[in-house]
């Protein structure tokens, strides 16, 4: 019986590290308004890819975890809304930069 215990807590302990998703990718960035160039606060910022939300701080920046061809959409209420590709390229840029048209 004690073995019989063991094995599926070894078994239950391999399901939970299998879990763990290590190919994600933290994505930061700054949002800032395409006209006058000042950072927006506010902008909702959805990974539709895997339903994860965040929004950006006072300073326009935010965080978001994100795979290679993920789709980032960006909303606020005074801006038009922007759709991004998270491709490999441009999450290997270092100092991104999101422009929102009002």
């Amino acid at each position: 019986m004690n073995r019989f215990v063991v094995v599926l807590l070894l078994f239950f302990g391999c399901q939970v590290f299998a879990q763990s998703d290590t190919l994600a990718i933290k994505i930061r960035a700054k949002i800032v308004s395409a006209t006058d160039h000042k950072v927006i606060s506010g902008v909702t910022v959805i990974n539709k890819t895997t339903s994860t939300t965040t929004v950006s701080d006072e300073n326009g920046n935010f965080e978001l975890l994100a795979h290679p061809n993920d789709v980032l959409f960006f909303s606020h209420i005074a801006y038009s809304f922007l759709k991004i590709e998270a491709t490999s390229s441009w999450i290997a840029t270092s100092n991104k930069q999101i422009n929102l048209t009002e």
